[in-house]
């Protein structure tokens, strides 16, 4: 198995499952991994050479990844739902964990080790009615525990309420956030599956998918790993 220390900085992972697998028919459950795989190989796709590793799909109905980034965790982990609902009708609930790693198997992430990948897999054990928990470094941390809690809770909420066409306007509309590049309504209404629709109907999907505050809390999100990353930064160089 290869293996690479990774131990300085901050990393994200998340780990996953499918709500409800048990309820699936044979034929369904036996195409969870095919849906996972290609969804996760999407969000690949925007974030080109930032996402190396491939998803670990484990116990029939459970995943993990790794961000080498945890800038980029949250809002991939969202396109990642989104995908999995419009594409396959697949709900999924997760737990991020952004932390420290001690080193990284990059043939099973399962077989890597370190505080994300601990708190992430323990988190999703613990969840009982959330569909979504993003956990920081440190245990004295408080308000960025607080406001990691209040993140999680308020995409939660917006992405529980999702049609599978809200899913698609937003899986779409993140792809274009983590790949860097404009999105706009009337590409995605080109781009549309099974059949294109307007960029009237792509603004009326968003729109009910509360996309607004959701693109605002991602960055919330990214700002508050930034400020963790900096502060990571200062104490090892003290």
């Amino acid at each position: 198995m290869m293996r690479s220390n990774q131990t300085a900085g901050l990393h994200a992972v998340a780990t996953g499952d499918i709500v409800a697998s048990s309820d699936l028919g044979t034929a369904e459950r036996a195409a969870v991994p095919a849906a996972v795989r290609q969804a996760y190989a999407m969000v690949q796709e925007q974030l080109g050479s930032a996402q190396r590793y491939p998803i670990d799909l484990f116990g029939g109905d459970s995943w993990q990844i790794y961000f080498e980034d945890p800038r980029t965790a949250l809002t991939a982990a969202v396109q990642f739902r989104a995908l999995l609902l419009a594409d396959h009708n697949i709900h999924t609930r997760m737990a991020i964990a952004v932390d420290t790693i001690d080193f990284l198997s990059r043939e099973n992430l399962s077989e890597s080790d370190g505080a994300a990948f601990r708190r992430s897999g323990r988190a999703l054990g613990a969840m009982r009615d959330e569909s979504l928990e993003i956990f920081l470094p440190g245990d004295n941390n408080h308000i960025a525990s607080v406001a990691a809690r209040a993140i999680a809770r308020c995409i939660d909420l917006a992405a529980s309420g999702w049609t599978r066409a809200q899913a698609q306007a937003i899986a779409h509309v993140t792809g274009c956030t983590l790949a860097g590049s404009p999105c706009a309504q009337a590409e995605v209404g080109r781009l549309w599956r099974p059949a294109p629709i307007s960029q009237q109907a792509v603004g009326r999907h968003l729109s009910s998918a509360a996309w607004s505050t959701v693109s605002a809390i991602l960055e919330d999100y990214k700002v508050l790993v930034e400020l963790l990353i900096e502060g990571d930064a200062s104490d090892n160089d003290n």
